[in-house]
């Protein structure tokens, strides 16, 4: 950009600036982190050689989730998704992968009692979870929870969704049950007078793009969109076109 239009993208940036942060009209939180994915060479060198590479822990294909005879009905199987299901406004909605999604709201006899087939596939891998858990410092008394289950509200219900790194602004939007791991940010409303696909359609924009890209935080050519970059975003507010812009992103996502 030369010098004039540098002026010029300095005087939008400047209005930009007047508008109120994402922090302060919606909740930006990580995904969560299950402590152990699937089992990795690292986990069958240092710590139990009877493991199988490759075989989920916390995660499970559709394949291990019908041969372990876990019921993906069971209120602690969810659909997980990737980063790589997020696309800009829209993200996939066909999980081929599941979390056993257990937080501090489970205690050890509940899962027995109650998800039995969960408790005996998770009961394989103890030695290899509290072993983890030591090495984090970290209390292993809860060896059958998720590491960082984050609160479940965050994956349920309308969301917007990011990729932890992008080369674009890639932001999509659904309103279904989507569990995805630290690799994903959700963007959630404080309230419901705040208008999600609004903020979505300001955040695909290519003015937010360079916003991102001149503001927000880079690795090479990548956007880092983590928590502080996307909640110090400043939303230009406008209730005058709000709706209007909400039935285009109703379209789009149609469409």
């Amino acid at each position: 950009i030369d010098s004039n239009g540098s002026n010029i993208m300095s005087k939008i940036f400047n209005s930009i600036k007047k508008g109120v942060l994402l922090e302060d009209l919606c909740h930006v939180r990580q995904g969560m982190r299950t402590g152990i994915d699937r089992v990795s060479d690292s986990h069958i060198n240092k710590i139990d050689s009877s493991l199988v590479k490759g075989d989920g822990v916390f995660i499970l294909s559709v394949e291990e989730i019908e041969k372990l005879k876990i019921d993906k009905n069971d209120t602690l199987v969810k659909p997980l998704f990737k980063n790589s299901d997020i696309n800009k406004y829209f993200s996939n909605t066909t999980e081929n992968q599941y979390l056993l999604y257990i937080d501090n709201s489970i205690e050890l006899e509940d899962l027995k009692r109650n998800h039995l087939p969960i408790y005996n596939h998770l009961s394989k891998y103890k030695k290899t979870i509290s072993t983890i858990r030591d090495k984090n410092n970290e209390n292993n008394d809860d060896w059958f929870r998720l590491d960082r289950p984050r609160e479940k509200w965050l994956f349920e219900g309308e969301k917007i969704v990011a990729p932890q790194r992008s080369r674009s602004n890639k932001f999509a939007y659904n309103d279904i049950s989507w569990y995805a791991s630290a690799d994903v940010y959700f963007i959630k409303q404080k309230s419901k007078d705040v208008s999600l696909k609004y903020i979505l359609a300001l955040l695909n924009s290519k003015l937010y793009y360079y916003w991102l890209l001149n503001k927000g935080k880079r690795k090479g050519d990548m956007l880092e969109l983590y928590q502080k970059p996307l909640s110090e975003i400043p939303i230009v507010e406008s209730k005058e076109f709000t709706k209007h812009i909400e039935t285009i992103i109703d379209y789009i996502l149609i469409i």
